[in-house]
């Protein structure tokens, strides 16, 4: 079983990563739609993608159920997303630099 967290446990991830995660996750789709998906207003939605706020923990794991990921990934620093990835694969390794 792995490790145990809670709101108040935000380990090495801020707020800031934890905002990006969920602007990049939402995508194409609109607050209000996501906000209506996820059961939450739109208000409490917008502070969560600017940092103001952490979801709760039962909110964390329905945020993750909904875009098909882990809640560790996206709020405990766990591995990078997806679409992160993808960004950094346009730049060329350290290596192969002129």
């Amino acid at each position: 079983m792995g490790p145990e967290y809670s709101v108040n446990s935000i380990n090495s991830v801020n707020a800031e990563e934890i905002a990006a995660r969920l602007v990049l996750l939402r995508g194409e789709k609109s607050q209000e739609e996501v906000a209506k998906d996820l059961g939450i207003t739109c208000d409490s939605l917008v502070q969560y993608e600017l940092g103001s706020r952490i979801p709760n923990d039962p909110l964390k794991l329905k945020i993750a159920g909904y875009y098909g990921e882990k809640a560790e990934d996206i709020f405990f620093g766990g591995r990078p997303m997806v679409k992160v990835i993808k960004i950094a694969d346009d730049f060329p390794p350290p290596d192969q630099e002129s």
